[in-house]
């Protein structure tokens, strides 16, 4: 099993370079040999392209699990040489009954489960962050924003303070935005997030669609940018996506 190692974000190129050592020895029993990469996503951009040689052209009876919660961040390069197998999510009824197996934090289970999109391994890491008090201020910071946005250099500051909650803010800022769109294009499916519905409701009234997909792409890639080993100061990126 490849992962990031404590306290890293990502999969590094020494960890892909001590796979060679086990890919190509011989299998015990002649059976067949499975790595497990997990998530793919958070491999280096070096890491990337020293394991992409391992896939071009693997050792006999020799398997790679890779396992990816964002698909559409993964290199065209890994793509086009893996098989792309989607597994069925349980219904929120199993990851409740699961959640409750796993935490002390039983009052967190349904705001988790709900932000989660129904992904138990993302909700299992939001009980843990009192993702309530997180939800209600990050609501708070974003409302106050759109009023006034004299809370600006402060978001740029506090976030940044926790890289975790920051990647979970991007993410809701994603979300919100792709709220306005619905608001837009399929208003009557009532799809949105419910209690920061009254943002997005207003904000799809007084903007236009390009500003959305314009931003929607801006979060995602500041997202990206945050989640690798990047040197750019957290506070200016912020800054320059809020303003």
């Amino acid at each position: 099993l490849i992962k990031p190692e404590e306290d890293k974000k990502q999969i590094s190129i020494n960890q892909i370079r001590k796979l060679q050592e086990p890919l190509y020895q011989s299998s015990f029993l002649g059976s067949n040999k499975v790595f497990i990469i997990n998530p793919l996503e958070k491999m280096s951009r070096e890491a990337s392209d020293s394991f992409l040689k391992n896939l071009e052209e693997p050792p006999d009876n020799s398997i790679f699990l890779l396992i990816s919660h964002r698909y559409q961040t993964l290199p065209l390069t890994i793509k086009s040489r893996a098989i792309k197998v989607n597994m069925n999510q349980p219904d929120n009824e199993q990851i409740k009954a699961w959640l409750n197996l796993q935490t002390e934090h039983k009052s967190n289970i349904e705001t988790a489960l709900l932000l989660s999109k129904g992904k138990p391994f993302v909700a299992a890491e939001m009980v843990n962050f009192e993702i309530d008090d997180l939800r209600l201020n990050f609501i708070k910071d974003v409302s106050e924003l759109i009023k006034t946005g004299n809370n600006l250099l402060e978001i740029s500051e506090q976030w940044p303070k926790d890289h975790m909650t920051m990647l979970l803010k991007l993410e809701w800022m994603s979300d919100l935005l792709m709220d306005c769109l619905r608001h837009r294009f399929l208003p009557e499916q009532n799809l949105t997030f419910q209690d920061s519905d009254s943002i997005s409701s207003y904000l799809s009234q007084h903007f236009e669609s390009d500003n959305f997909f314009y931003l929607l792409e801006k979060t995602n890639s500041c997202w990206n940018l945050f989640n690798s080993d990047t040197n750019l100061r957290a506070d200016y990126q912020l800054q320059s996506l809020l303003v």
